[in-house]
């Protein structure tokens, strides 16, 4: 995007993180991605062992990719306000470890490129 007034470039930073997805109907959040798998925020807990399949655009690169994967690993993680809080009372985030059992063609590449994209390999 230019400024007619000075003819500076203006560049949008876009963040890479966390990725809407479409995980078997239900809306989660990836957090983290690797060439092996995903960690996802959900708004209702997954079992281990459930398999899914997804597919997804990563907002740096605009290239697509699906995978079908299983959860092999969940867990909770309670938010309070400071200090000790009980876990009635503080807000929980649903977490799922999703390991990929296939990926699309070119999966890994396009994710090994996202990855160096935004620094994390």
């Amino acid at each position: 995007m230019s400024s007619a007034k000075d003819g500076k470039t203006v560049v949008k930073k876009i963040r890479p993180y966390p990725i809407d997805i479409s995980l078997g109907g239900i809306e989660v959040q990836i957090l983290k991605i690797i060439p092996t798998g995903c960690l996802v925020q959900t708004p209702t807990p997954l079992q281990v062992g459930d398999e899914y399949e997804a597919s997804f655009r990563f907002p740096v690169l605009k290239k697509a990719i699906s995978f079908k994967g299983v959860v092999v690993k969940t867990h909770d993680q309670y938010q309070g306000s400071g200090g000790e809080v009980s876990q009635d009372q503080a807000l929980s985030r649903k977490i799922a470890e999703i390991q990929f059992r296939t990926l699309s063609v070119g999966g890994a590449d396009i994710i090994r490129t996202f990855l160096r994209m935004i620094g994390q390999a």
